[in-house]
């Protein structure tokens, strides 16, 4: 770094010196200067070796050597920014939090074992899009320890030293990502059934049991950002994943092909005027973040000032026009930049509940979770609003709107076993007679299943729509949420009776409660 520092301003020296406050001097010298510069963590010392003559009405001084200190962090925050990535190499941080999301989400299939006699298949296509939605807000979760931005949960937490800055970790879907599974063909990703031979397809009433275990080879690029005051440092990281294991980027950047740069040419005057709505009254809103995605480009268009925003945008027809603030739900729409026009974007506030999750036992009694157990939640919204809970308690942001919610309660005290087993399956087959068909026989057939290892297990589950109206978050402060406790599965019988209640309510199932303590 010092030795770039130094090179970068025996090129810009000369500029320097041709600036309008030093037109009244008179400066000979500076010919192939030596430059030296020391980087400590609150000041930069920039020493210049050159003999310069200075002259100013007459009188002249010759100067052999100058000096200057600034006032910087920037040593500060590159011993930060080196600490992060010596403390990510030690214990592969980033890249394991990567194969979580692999483990916890279910639209990201790693392995597992279905009941269902229809074979399940997969998208690459789709579980690309999925990965990168997922990675997003993750990464934006991840902060170091210290930083004034730290965040409550441990699990975020990389043990990097901020020294009381702030420290962003961002990847965004619009990036490039790289994505190989195997074993999958022609994009498809299919689950093996054990239940293969003729005979056995022969029995329409056959207990099914598909088995799937893929492997991922991922690389993805994310940005790692540490600012303190008006000073910022951040500079770009690589994570790999290689055969579903955690890889230091020894293989180079990813090469993107260059394509037309549509951003560079924005020529329509657009008008966009933002609000936000309270108690049913639409006020102006500032400073919130405007871009404009057309193709595969986004465009970043600027911060509004006040509530009316105008700028130049790219010429595009049905381009995707959105305006995003902090503690906001993001507003988008579809608008056409051929010519000179007004729009108008309404940012729907966050409202933040504190939430707790309660488990409903077989008989209907009500519990709090156990220290072994660990909820799942996963909210959707028809207007596209989506968050992500892995505690028992804490915080949400939500906003009104109709929500596809799904609840997965999680044992992970221990790694459990599901021994060896033989499934013996009885049918009505016809009987076949001296005279032709005459009746019907039981014919049984034997299966074995191997043996299983699990980390954790679901033992309780809920999936269902529900809506949260402005009325419920105006007058609460808290939400409930519950699931269905279906114990612990002993059997491959047990899981199949588990799975089979996911997607099915439970007379016992209540929606969630909000509350005003």
């Amino acid at each position: 770094m010092e030795i770039s520092l130094s090179s970068y301003i025996k090129s810009n020296l000369d500029e320097c010196l041709n600036n309008e406050s030093l037109q009244v001097y008179e400066i000979y010298g500076l010919i192939n200067p030596e430059i030296e510069v020391e980087i400590e963590e609150q000041k930069t010392f920039v020493k210049v070796l050159s003999p310069i003559e200075i002259s100013y009405q007459e009188v002249t001084a010759i100067v052999s050597e100058s000096y200057s200190i600034v006032d910087s962090n920037f040593g500060k925050l590159y011993s930060i920014a080196t600490e992060t990535i010596t403390k990510n190499d030690e214990d592969n941080f980033l890249e394991q939090k990567t194969i979580d999301m692999f483990v916890l989400y279910d639209e990201l299939p790693l392995n597992g074992i279905n009941f269902d006699c229809t074979i399940p298949t997969w998208s690459k296509t789709e579980v690309e899009s999925n990965l990168k939605e997922i990675i997003e807000p993750n990464m934006q979760s991840i902060t170091l320890r210290n930083s004034l931005n730290e965040n409550p949960k441990k699990y975020y937490i990389l043990e990097a030293d901020a020294k009381n800055t702030v420290t962003d970790i961002m990847y965004s879907r619009e990036w490039p990502l790289y994505l190989e599974v195997y074993p999958s063909e022609n994009g498809i990703l299919t689950a093996d059934n054990i239940y293969t031979t003729d005979i056995l397809k022969a029995v329409a009433n056959l207990f099914c049991f598909n088995n799937y275990h893929f492997v991922y080879d991922v690389k993805y690029p994310i940005l790692i950002k540490i600012s303190e005051n008006d000073e910022v440092f951040q500079f770009a990281y690589q994570i790999i994943i290689d055969n579903n294991q955690p890889k230091q980027n020894e293989l180079g950047d990813l090469e993107l092909e260059k394509t037309v740069d549509i951003c560079e040419n924005k020529v329509t005057p657009i008008t966009v005027n933002t609000y936000t709505e309270q108690l049913g009254i639409l006020t102006p809103l500032t400073n919130v973040d405007i871009s404009y995605s057309c193709v595969s480009q986004k465009c970043h268009l600027g911060k509004s000032e006040s509530a009316t925003f105008t700028t130049e945008f790219p010429q595009c027809i049905n381009g995707l026009l959105v305006g995003e603030q902090a503690n906001y739900f993001k507003s988008q729409t579809l608008i056409s930049t051929n010519q000179e026009s007004q729009v108008v974007l309404i940012l729907e506030p966050l409202q933040s509940k504190e939430y707790e999750v309660k488990v409903i036992n077989s008989n209907g009694n009500i519990r709090s979770t156990t220290s072994d157990e660990l909820a799942l939640i996963t909210l959707e919204s028809d207007l596209g609003y989506s968050t992500q809970l892995f505690s028992n308690t804490g915080e949400i942001k939500l906003i009104p709107d109709n929500y596809d919610i799904s609840i997965y309660l999680m044992n992970n005290d221990t790694s459990y076993t599901i021994e060896e087993q033989t499934v013996t399956n009885c049918v009505e087959v016809p009987r076949q007679g001296l005279l032709g068909l005459f009746g019907t026989q039981e014919k049984c057939i034997e299966s074995e299943i191997p043996e299983i290892e699990l980390d954790s297990v679901i033992v309780g589950s809920a999936q269902f729509d529900f809506d949260i109206t402005s009325t419920t978050l105006d007058n609460s402060n808290k939400v409930i949420f519950y699931v269905n406790y279906y114990g612990l599965p002993e059997s491959y019988e047990d899981i199949a009776r588990i799975y089979e209640k996911i997607d099915v309510l439970d007379e016992n199932f209540i929606y969630p409660t909000f509350e005003n303590e």
